[in-house]
């Protein structure tokens, strides 16, 4: 299960999640609104992070949520390795 997958079962419950491809749009999924905002928000949380405008409006898959979650974690093993 990816990054992404589990903080959606986090959400809206392990047996859905589990269903929704990775390619799959997640409002056509059956994933409400509010979901996806507290997801935006469990992600900032998570990485200390505040998502841009255009990294939110481009997360409509769970792939696309782990490509920034994986942009997240390289910026951030970069900057420990840089000292900041």
């Amino acid at each position: 299960m990816s990054e992404a997958q589990e903080l959606l079962s986090k959400l809206i419950g392990d047996n859905i999640a589990k269903t929704v491809q990775a390619d799959v749009d997640l409002s056509a999924a059956g994933v409400g609104s509010g979901d996806l905002i507290r997801l935006v928000l469990l992600i900032e949380n998570h990485y200390d992070v505040a998502l841009s405008a255009r990294d939110i409006d481009g997360m409509r898959t769970l792939g696309d949520i782990d490509a920034v979650i994986d942009r997240l974690r390289l910026s951030r093993s970069s900057a420990v390795r840089n000292g900041g």
